[in-house]
């Protein structure tokens, strides 16, 4: 993760901004699966890189659910977070083989929602009859919608 990030925000973004007319200051992440958790590591880690986080069914399940760490370190440690997140899953991953993928993305979306302030908010989505590789075009079509609106 941390490579990847540091690849990705210091070198690849400030690159194409050079380039084309791209507000640093108002960007989007989209993420699924792991790139959902790449997501949220980037929020607990660097929480001004995005304005807006569409991130769906995030795998926070990955070694042993250490994302949760994360983001106690960045609740105890970092600044308050700003911008919007939406979170999403498919009412049909309750048990993706033996991950709780539902009850770990509600876990998330609650440690979220503690953190909501006037300057950032959250909310979970439970896309109805979706299963992990469906929620994708799902999760986009109403995740930009709240996000955006």
């Amino acid at each position: 993760g941390p490579a990847y990030q540091s690849w990705l925000l210091d070198e690849a973004l400030p690159f194409l901004e050079d380039r084309y007319r791209i507000d640093p200051g108002d960007r989007t992440f989209i993420g699924h699966s792991l790139s959902g958790l790449f997501g949220l590591y980037t929020l607990f880690t660097r929480p001004d890189a995005f304005g807006r986080w569409l991130l769906a069914s995030p795998s926070s399940w990955w070694d042993d659910r250490v994302i949760f760490s994360f983001e106690e370190r960045s609740r105890l440690e970092g600044p308050p977070l700003a911008g919007r997140v939406f979170l999403s899953v498919g009412s049909e991953e309750s048990m993706l083989r033996t991950i709780p993928m539902i009850a770990n993305t509600e876990r998330m979306h609650g440690c979220l929602a503690a953190r909501q302030n006037d300057r950032f908010e959250t909310t979970l989505a439970v896309l109805d009859g979706e299963v992990h590789h469906s929620t994708i075009p799902a999760a986009v079509s109403r995740g930009l919608r709240w996000l955006f609106r």
